[in-house]
């Protein structure tokens, strides 16, 4: 004869209400033991899905499962590899020894530590890489990144300063915000058993700052020198070679008013005369389209005078001598006749 011996409980080892495994990694530790009880009693494993008072959704793992009986004592060992769905289910398992079964009281929760993504940099919502805004703007990047436990994210901007934080919030650019943004996830996976893993990602942005409010200035190459001035003189008969230029982003276009010897950035004499004296005016232009928002045309000027310089002319003054004494002779002959005909007038005495 066998007495039979109704099974009344089941324990799990480890003793714990949450265990934290890294994903994708096989584990072996998890242990259910019956009670005494016979005929032999029967482990089954199960997970629910986060639903812990429906049962229709859980699953049956006992296919991973390895179990023995010793002196009417049952120990099932799971050995089993989490993925990253099975987060937050909890592991419990069903005895039974052809009595009815009886469900462990004690659920394991597994918290399972998954890989960090790489990070995405956004723009108002718009995944970037790169991003280009006009001087004096705000702009806002964020910076996101998926894995568990919560992730550590900071930035580092062109000078090498260093922000906590997902987002990056830059008020009224300058130029010296251009360069590469970079943004980098941290993420420390502590198992309940095993070595923690340390684990960095990063992403990066170029930001491209535009600008277009500068005025042009005048650049002359004059006796070897190169000379800024807005005010130029030249001897007439020499020639001027000299640029407008224009400190932007992106680069400008020019023109000139009048347009005769302005061509692109370049203002070129060959020989200069007289009638070149004046006024020129050098417009520069850039049109900036930022990532977003609407595009803007920078436009400014700059005048400079050309002052032709020459050498003066005296006009001829006539040589008056010889009609001076013509004169005279005419007169004093007219007098010599006169006293020679004996006639002598008031007018002529």
């Amino acid at each position: 004869m066998t007495l039979a011996v109704l099974v009344n409980s089941v324990t799990i080892n480890p003793p714990l209400n949450v265990l934290r495994v890294l994903e994708d990694l096989t584990i072996n530790y998890m242990t259910y033991l019956s009670s005494l009880g016979r005929p032999a009693p029967i482990i089954t494993w199960c997970t629910d899905n986060r639903t812990t008072e429906d049962y229709n959704d859980d699953r049956n793992l006992t296919i991973y499962a390895n179990s023995s009986t010793t002196n009417d004592v049952t120990t099932s060992v799971l050995t089993f590899t989490p993925v990253r769905n099975y987060s937050n289910n909890s592991i419990y398992c069903n005895v039974s020894n052809g009595y009815g079964a009886i469900s462990s009281s004690q659920r394991l929760r597994l918290d399972i530590l998954t890989q960090q993504t790489k990070p995405v940099i956004h723009l108002q919502g718009q995944t970037i890489s790169k991003v280009a805004i006009i001087k004096l703007r705000n702009m806002s990047l964020e910076c996101t990144s998926t894995g568990n436990p919560i992730l550590t994210i900071a930035w580092r901007t062109p000078l090498n300063g260093v922000f906590s934080g997902n987002v990056l919030a830059l008020q009224n650019v300058q130029i010296q915000d251009n360069g590469t943004y970079h943004c980098s996830a941290l993420s420390v996976r502590s198992p309940t058993y095993g070595i923690p893993e340390v684990e960095t990602k990063s992403s990066s942005v170029d930001v491209n700052i535009m600008f277009g409010q500068e005025a042009p200035s005048f650049t002359f190459r004059t006796c070897g020198m190169d000379v800024k001035t807005n005010q130029l003189k030249v001897i007439q008969g020499h020639s001027v070679n000299g640029t407008c230029f224009a400190v932007r982003n992106p680069s400008p276009t020019y023109t000139w008013s009048p347009g005769t010897f302005g061509h692109g950035y370049a203002f070129i004499i060959d020989i200069t005369q007289r009638s070149y004296s004046g006024t020129y005016t050098c417009t520069a232009a850039n049109v900036m389209e930022p990532t977003l928002g609407d595009s803007y045309v920078g436009r400014n000027h700059t005048i400079f005078t050309l002052d032709i310089l020459f050498p003066s002319s005296v006009n001829g003054i006539a040589n008056t001598t010889e009609a001076f004494l013509s004169i005279v002779c005419i007169h004093l002959e007219f007098h010599r006749r006169q006293r020679l005909s004996g006639y002598t007038s008031i007018a002529s005495e």
